[in-house]
């Protein structure tokens, strides 16, 4: 008997639904309707007749075969993409890296252009994802390399250098008295357990007012005056206020992680510029 096959598509959708953090990011990543996401995710669970995702409250988890699918679709669509490479693009080398979304609209125009200009012969795969996401994927294999944001200012392997984090939030009293409203990530943010920890070593109770899928989603939810949020000190404290009279907040480490292995030289190199670009730019 013929074994059911998977279509590429759906397992794509799966995959990014996962990376992206939700059904919604998701969307806007396939520039789809949400309920499209729903009904390709409601196909592919017909196909593999089980279910893969479960509620979690007001959002949605993996169980435990949704996991395992998507292990095995990210290694089924990393195949697919490597035979599509190796025949349409043969004499082109390619690197897939990750960035922290945080820096999407800095830092990474400008090591694109650098890299571009030094080196127009290899083509770069950009991979914008929280950093606990992007470690997974880079351990996985399924990044060439990523810079990474870890909390606490540890001494972590390919650490460049340590920013301060800063409370954010609306100039105007949180809306509702009681425990410090927080908006975040999910649990794969890097600072949601920062926060959460320097509050409570000070007695100070929290709640999740709002789990974000996206930096513009964060900021547009602090300026709605739904919670406070902690982020990285830049010069202009991403166009949102800071919050004082909260507990401080230890130094996020930011570090450049490659794949298992010895990285090819064209991933070298993509590091190299990216720590010589991050340098110019927080020196500037």
């Amino acid at each position: 008997m013929r074994t059911p096959h998977f279509d590429l598509d759906l397992l794509r959708t799966l995959v990014t639904v996962v990376d992206r953090g939700g059904f919604v990011a998701a969307s806007k990543a396939l520039h789809c309707t949400q309920s499209a996401v729903s009904h390709q995710i409601q196909r592919l669970e017909e196909r593999a007749n089980t279910q893969l995702f479960e509620r979690a409250g007001r959002n949605k988890r993996l169980t435990s075969s949704g996991e395992q699918l998507v292990s095995y679709a990210r290694r089924i669509l990393a195949l697919n993409d490597e035979a599509h490479h190796a025949i349409t693009h043969k004499s082109t080398p390619l690197i897939r890296v990750g960035l922290p979304e945080y820096f999407a609209d800095d830092l990474l125009p400008n090591l694109l252009m650098g890299y571009s200009e030094q080196y127009p012969a290899t083509r770069v795969d950009v991979r914008l994802a929280r950093s606990g996401f992007l470690r997974e994927m880079v351990d996985s294999g399924d990044l060439d390399c990523a810079l990474l944001l870890l909390p606490g200012g540890s001494n972590a392997k390919g650490e460049l250098l340590r920013l301060p984090l800063i409370w954010l939030g609306n100039i105007q009293p949180l809306i509702s008295p009681g425990p410090l409203q927080l908006v975040t990530f999910d649990n794969h943010c890097a600072f949601r357990a920062v926060m959460i920890e320097s509050l409570e070593r000070k007695g100070i109770s929290w709640r999740i007012a709002y789990t974000a899928n996206s930096l513009a989603d964060m900021k547009a939810a602090v300026r709605a005056n739904l919670g406070v949020t902690a982020l990285m000190l830049t010069g202009n404290h991403y166009g949102l206020t800071p919050f004082t009279g909260l507990p401080s907040l230890p130094e996020a480490s930011v570090s450049i992680h490659h794949s298992p292995g010895t990285p090819s030289e064209a991933v070298r190199n993509f590091m190299r510029l990216t720590e010589e670009t991050f340098y110019r730019q927080t020196d500037g």
